[in-house]
This record gives structure tokens, C-alpha cells and sequence, in this order.
């Protein structure tokens, strides 16, 4: 009896193993399915991109209305993406043709997102080169003032 025991637990193992091996095989033969199907241009959406690149747009439209104030959140994107990649954070352009419109049109999509990106970046370029200039000009004044506040006469005894 104890030799009919463990000959049934030992059928009971291997059919288990076989079972699990055929799982196994399953996963790994619906993997390479979905491989196959997957491109990788094509990669599943990326919701964390498109929802940057959507801040991206929205703070490029709302640079005048906001007095600037989106030009912050323009400069960290456009670091962070050469920081962390185009997985998170799309390049200067890319924002502005749409996913399905690249795919239909191809190259010239991508041709289009590389002009447009080059513009933004002179065009941000430019805004910093002001902003920068604005800060270094305020400061100049208010170095100035309290110049005069500390020595008033100084003005006319030069």
C-alpha cells in the first residue's frame, strides 16, 4: 500500500510539473505573439508624455496671458528632457503634430516636429536672453536707488 502511495503522489508531482510547464509555454508563445504585433515605433501610449507634452503646448499658449510666468515650466521641460529622456518629457516641437498625423504622413511628420522644434528652441533662447537681461537691468536699478538712499549727495559732489 505504502508503494502504490508514493507512486500516485509521484504521478500526481509530474503531472503538476507538466502542468506547469505547459503554462509556462502558453505565456511565452503569447508573449512573442504580442511581440510580433507590437512594433517598436509603435510602442503602447505613453500617458505620462502625452500629458507633458499637453503642458508643454498648453504653457507655450498661455506665455503672453500668464506674463511670462510659463516660461518657468517651458525651461524645466526642455531640461528634463535632455535629463530624463523622451519617455517622460517630449522634445521642443514634438508637441504640436499629433501622434496620428505623424503616423499617417510618415517622414515629413517627423521632418515637421524637427522644424518646429528648432524654431522653439531659438524662440526660447531669445525669451531667456531677455529675461535674464530684464533681471540684470532691475537690479542695476535697484543697486542704484539705494546707492542714492544711502548717499544723496553724492550726485551732485561728483
Amino acid at each position: 500500500m505504502a508503494l502504490d502511495y508514493d507512486f500516485a503522489t509521484q504521478n500526481y508531482l509530474e503531472q503538476k510539473r507538466q502542468l506547469e510547464l505547459k503554462k509556462r509555454e502558453a505565456i511565452k508563445e503569447r508573449r512573442s505573439v504580442l511581440a510580433g504585433m507590437i512594433k517598436k515605433e509603435e510602442a503602447l501610449p505613453n500617458p505620462v508624455a502625452d500629458s507633458t507634452s499637453s503642458l508643454l503646448r498648453q504653457a507655450w499658449l498661455y506665455l503672453i496671458p500668464s506674463y511670462g510666468l510659463t516660461l518657468f515650466w517651458i525651461n524645466i521641460h526642455a531640461f528634463l528632457n535632455k535629463v530624463l529622456g523622451n519617455k517622460f518629457f517630449c522634445k521642443l516641437g514634438e508637441e504640436w503634430v499629433p501622434k496620428e498625423v505623424k503616423k499617417k504622413i510618415g517622414e515629413a511628420g517627423k521632418t515637421t516636429s524637427k522644424g518646429l522644434g528648432l524654431l522653439e528652441a531659438g524662440l526660447l533662447g531669445l525669451l531667456d536672453t531677455i529675461v535674464i537681461g530684464a533681471v540684470i537691468l532691475i537690479v542695476a536699478l535697484i543697486a542704484m536707488a539705494v546707492d542714492y538712499v544711502q548717499h544723496p549727495w553724492k550726485i551732485f559732489f561728483d
